[in-house]
């Protein structure tokens, strides 16, 4: 009666096939974080290795705009920084494509907090980013694709059908493509 009792179990804790989706989609989000920190360094790359010159542009109590130039003259990267307060500031960052056409552009929200917890002071800061776009542009410099992204609850999207026996028979995960794709 034991060993029934195992067998029937057993059978039951098959590897369900819908797991592996389950796994693949862990992996596509890996992949995903991977491909989003390739195309940052790439930026930060070409930054590092073609800078010209740095200039700001405007400067105020409550903001700045500094340009950052190629060797040729072409603009690369445009910070603009906005202080609401003491403690927070709020950026955003343009990058550019060869042709001068904004590529991606980025959206931050800065925090500053000062702790004392009865000991020394501690600064504690905290990034959030609130959104960021790119586009991608076709030979005669016209946009062709613009891909936004805003830090939302996530919606996901799944369908599922059965057969007539009441077995599930196809299951298809709607949500959308990554922010590179």
């Amino acid at each position: 009666m034991i060993l029934l009792k195992t067998i029937a179990c057993l059978s039951q804790s098959k590897p369900d096939p819908d797991n592996r989706k389950t796994d693949i989609g862990g992996l596509y989000q890996m992949i995903e974080h991977l491909r989003d920190q390739n195309n940052m360094l790439n930026y930060q790359l070409r930054l590092a290795t073609e800078l010209g010159e740095e200039n700001v542009v405007h400067k105020s109590k409550d903001s700045s705009v500094t340009l950052f130039f190629d060797n040729k003259g072409h603009l690369i990267k445009k910070q603009k920084l906005l202080y609401r307060n003491n403690t927070t500031v709020e950026s955003s960052l343009f990058f550019f494509n060869k042709n001068g056409k904004p590529e991606y552009i980025e959206n931050w929200h800065r925090t500053y907090y000062l702790m004392d917890n009865n000991r020394k002071p501690d600064t504690v800061f905290v990034f959030s980013r609130q959104g960021r776009s790119r586009s991608e542009y076709d030979t005669m410099g016209r946009i062709t694709k613009h891909v936004v992204y805003l830090p939302t609850p996530l919606i996901k999207k799944l369908s599922f059908k059965y057969d007539s026996a009441g077995k599930k028979s196809q299951f298809n995960d709607d949500s959308g493509r990554g922010f590179w794709d």
